[in-house]
């Protein structure tokens, strides 16, 4: 048998936690306990209901402001990605450097403008030739 703690969302064994089981946590069966990790496993969170028992639900949308960092922490991370596109050496044996070079400037104007939803450019595979 399961314990779930409202208070702490975390659950509890009498096995393992016996004498540190919070005050609030309410008993729960191990099918059910099966059910809520699967749905945690598919991304959804385990939240307390109104009586107390564990139930599913799914994720809160990210806020205007988390998705504009995501997009500008992508754009970076893309640009870090082809960074050893523009080593002298490098950009010299591409036959297509121009296309990072256009690529990353699409990146820069997209970390400098973030928006929630951009539109990536797609992205150059090197040409070796």
């Amino acid at each position: 048998m399961r314990y779930f703690s409202p208070s702490t969302r975390g659950f509890y064994t009498l096995d393992a936690n016996a004498g540190f089981i919070p005050d609030d946590a309410v008993e729960i069966d191990d099918n059910a306990y099966e059910d809520l990790m699967a749905g945690q496993a598919t991304g959804q969170q385990i939240l307390a209901g109104k009586d107390g028992m564990p139930v599913l639900a799914d994720p809160p949308l990210p806020s205007d402001a988390e998705l504009i960092t995501r997009c500008k922490e992508t754009a970076r991370s893309l640009l870090a990605a082809t960074d050893y596109t523009q080593a002298a050496d490098v950009a010299g044996a591409l036959k297509n450097a121009s296309a990072f070079t256009d690529y990353r400037a699409a990146l820069r104007a997209i970390f400098r403008n973030p928006v929630k939803s951009p539109k990536w450019p797609e992205t150059p595979q090197p040409d070796w030739g």
